[in-house]
């Protein structure tokens, strides 16, 4: 591509192959990952109306895969040295230390049979038979991985990062509600003093993901109310759901480059509003 210039930057001269620009390697597999986790489990199979299962997981997820990204954080920039890759081994941009998962089935009790209304009419028929489930989750937030928006260091295909300043906490005190800024409508999650500007041809030592600040934890609770009976030589089942039951949002990550005026601010949600799904099915 540079066959027919007259001239080329220095820089470019010192590429290892100084005749291509910039080339990328699209899913190469050169990197490496590292995971270990504790996992506790506990379970109360369904008897006497209940049953309810938990389990929790302590991991640790690193690697060093330059450009990874998912639906709540991105890495918008890849290694600051292209040959030492090992140099961005550390905490995976999907590293997430904290998940529960909470579940459980419970029988109203009313109906034949049950504590309340056991004995056969109307009211015990309209109100017997029915089961509430609950599904709820909660998860750390993952890593971010911030980059500088100019490279002063001037390098060709490299990625640039400011520099830490380690005596000013990266992350805004309080929830995402206490930071909310009408004037932006958005949420101020990161606090700008926590990093500053790599001087001119100087490579920032911020790191390729950076914990001290994680996106926000995520959490949902979805609830079902069942109830299954038998109308003739056919069983009807009528369930109502409620997914996200208290309309937790579940948010993007910030804006993760440094020095420009977006820096730091949670302007995005994902995943469902609370919603109400009925429905009713016949087998026969």
């Amino acid at each position: 591509m540079f066959a027919t210039q007259r001239t080329l930057p220095r820089g470019q001269l010192l590429r290892p192959y100084p005749q291509f620009g910039n080339i990328r390697a699209h899913r190469a597999t050169e990197a490496r990952a590292q995971y270990n986790a504790l996992t506790l489990g506990a379970e109360r199979r369904q008897h006497a109306g209940w049953g309810l299962r938990a389990n929790y997981t302590f991991s640790v997820r690193k690697d060093n895969q330059v450009g990874e990204s998912n639906a709540f954080s991105v890495s918008p920039q890849g290694a600051v040295d292209n040959f030492d890759l090992e140099r961005e081994f550390g905490y995976s941009l999907i590293d997430t230390p904290h998940r529960l998962n909470i579940s459980g089935t419970f029988e109203l009790p009313f109906g034949v049979g049950k504590r309340w209304l056991s004995r056969a009419g109307p009211v015990a028929s309209i109100l017997g038979g029915w089961a509430v489930s609950a599904v709820g989750s909660y998860q750390s937030g993952f890593p971010i991985a911030v980059v500088q928006s100019v490279n002063p260091a001037f390098a060709f295909g490299f990625g640039q990062r400011p520099n830490v300043v380690t005596t000013v906490a990266p992350r805004r005190p309080g929830s995402p509600e206490d930071n909310y800024d009408v004037s932006c409508s958005c949420i101020r999650w990161l606090d700008p003093a926590a990093w500053s500007a790599a001087p001119a041809f100087t490579i920032g030592d911020a790191p390729r993901t950076d914990v001290r600040a994680r996106t926000p934890i995520r959490k949902n609770w979805d609830i079902a109310l069942q109830n299954t009976r038998a109308i003739g030589g056919s069983r009807v089942t009528l369930r109502a759901e409620l997914i996200n039951v208290f309309d937790d949002p579940a948010f993007f990550g910030p804006r993760v480059g440094y020095g420009t005026t977006t820096f730091g601010q949670l302007a995005g949600v994902g995943g469902f509003p609370r919603t109400l799904q009925l429905s009713a099915r016949v087998a026969w």
